[in-house]
């Protein structure tokens, strides 16, 4: 799936501004940049771990929701949501492949945050009905 080059966005976003920022709006700023669909998102929890990655005092944590807006009508298509705050493998044995998908240490807020948004992608592109890219 083709995206739209992020500083194009922002340049339309800020022509598109009426001070709300919901389905509507990422509507009109996808049609701007010549898109039939947009992402809209809201980050609510971006914490930092507070150590290495052996050794932590608190871990990093991410919560997000990211729309999939359908821009000639406005309609929202999907809805993900991501909240997650690490923990010792010791805690939680279920949270095994993410583990080990990590590598095996504390993540950073950004590493929590890529693998996310890789998954919520992924699920927005199957609620279109389009295969999912092979890795």
């Amino acid at each position: 799936m083709a995206v739209v080059d992020p500083d194009r966005v922002l340049g339309a976003w800020a022509l598109a501004d009426t001070g709300a920022y919901d389905a509507p709006r990422a509507a009109r700023v996808a049609e701007k940049v010549g898109a039939n669909l947009a992402v809209l998102g809201t980050l609510s929890r971006y914490r930092e771990r507070r150590g290495t990655a052996w050794a932590v005092e608190s871990p990093a944590a991410v919560a997000y929701e990211a729309a999939l807006v359908h821009a000639p009508d406005g309609t929202l298509l999907a809805v993900d949501r991501f909240e997650y705050v690490q923990q010792a493998l010791s805690e939680n044995l279920l949270q095994l492949p993410r583990f080990v998908e990590g590598g095996g240490r504390w993540l950073t807020r950004e590493e929590l945050l890529d693998q996310a948004l890789t998954r919520t992608a992924e699920r927005l592109v199957r609620a279109l009905g389009a295969p999912p890219a092979r890795r």
